[in-house]
């Protein structure tokens, strides 16, 4: 038949490892904007990059900027009101308390981030020592909820990394 004779080509190896994976697709409250999540991989970082994108729908097609360039930001939500976008993203965390063993330093530490639709810099809202793993907006957008584990003591760090030190974490 004439459809089989008109297939669509077959995926090559290259398109494979180069796509971009849509992670989120979020509709603003009103309607007008679009938050896309992408995951690609940075071959030279050695990483996959997370991104977040925002769509402004117009008569004349609408626009397409990218919110954040971090490379890890990921599980974005819009505030009720549509002020505001949270997201979780795994950047650098921060140097602890002076005379801090240096183990940890460079950790990433899923915190929870705010950025207006509008543009501008993100900015972090949580600054613990462990992961942010959900969260969710109260209905009148005045706070957060989020959801990590208990922080461990000192010598429960230190039985983990005992534990687990012939592991090598890439």
């Amino acid at each position: 038949t004439l459809l089989a004779q008109t297939a669509k080509p077959k995926l090559t190896i290259d398109e494979f490892f180069n796509s971009v994976d849509f992670t989120a697709v979020k509709i603003s409250p009103d309607g007008n904007s679009v938050l896309v999540g992408t995951e690609r991989a940075d071959w030279n970082e050695q990483i996959f990059r997370k991104e977040l994108w925002l769509y402004r729908i117009a008569g004349d097609g609408g626009s397409l900027v990218q919110l954040t360039q971090s490379g890890h930001d990921s599980s974005p939500q819009w505030s009720p009101d549509g002020r505001w976008i949270a997201f979780v993203s795994e950047r650098k965390a921060a140097s602890g308390k002076d005379g801090d063993a240096g183990d940890d330093k460079d950790k990433e530490v899923s915190q929870l981030y705010l950025i207006s639709p509008d543009g501008g810099e993100a900015f972090a809202i949580t600054s613990g020592a462990d992961d942010v793993h959900a969260f969710a907006w109260s209905a009148d957008s005045k706070g957060i909820y989020f959801a990590t584990r208990q922080p461990w003591t000192k010598q429960q760090n230190d039985d983990h990394k005992k534990e687990w030190k012939d592991v090598i974490r890439y």
